[in-house]
């Protein structure tokens, strides 16, 4: 490696002309800010994982197009440049969780590697977010859009209960199945019935 290393790039900034706020530097195979393998990757455009045309790789996958932010295992987040393991450090009043969650002002993290910046919220094992933009799993959502993959993602208000879910409001999701309030009973309904019906036909032969 070439360079000097400096906050803000796991690789460091003089890697191959890298520069703070992208995972392999900005000169890495041409790598442009913003994107993990760089705006270079044959063809690749800034805000995206694997580069806008690399094979074919679409902008916004994992990468917010403009937050110049890269997620993998960990994330980086640009100015902060702080990183630690597969966990992310955010620059201010960012608070880590678990093995890896950073929130910046009111955003809040559930997962393995998360950066918010400002109100975002974001759950799954590499996520970057920028303004209200929420991300989960592989997928980026900009501005207010919600995705809800292996883990969920809930703005405002919002529960989340179970392997995904993503609730805008007061909305409430638990788990795969659907949960019923008031009065649905079913589980052991049918065997309760069947059960009864038996007895009385035993008393009636006596």
């Amino acid at each position: 490696m070439q360079g000097r290393w400096q906050r803000g790039s796991s690789s460091g900034e003089g890697c191959r002309g890298g520069s703070r706020g992208s995972s392999s530097g900005e000169g890495c195979r041409g790598g442009g800010r913003g994107s993990s393998s760089g705006e270079g990757c044959s063809g690749g455009g800034r805000g995206s994982s694997s580069g806008e045309g690399c094979r074919g790789g679409g902008r916004g996958t994992a990468v917010v197009k403009g937050a110049g932010e890269v997620a993998e295992t960990a994330a980086v987040v640009k100015g902060a440049g702080e990183v630690a393991g597969a966990a992310a450090v955010v620059k201010g009043a960012g608070e880590v969780v678990g093995t890896a969650a950073v929130v910046k002002d009111a955003g809040e993290v559930a997962g393995a590697a998360a950066v918010v910046k400002d109100a975002g919220e974001v759950s799954g094992a590499a996520a970057v977010v920028k303004d209200a933009g929420e991300v989960a799993g592989a997928a980026a959502v900009k501005d207010a859009g919600e995705v809800a993959g292996a883990e969920a993602v809930v703005k405002d208000a919002g529960e989340v209960a179970g392997a995904a879910a993503v609730v805008k409001g007061a909305a409430e999701v638990a788990g795969a199945a659907a949960v019923v309030k008031g009065a649905a009973e079913v589980a052991g309904a049918a065997a309760v019935v069947k059960g009864a019906g038996e007895v009385a036909e035993r008393q009636q032969q006596w």
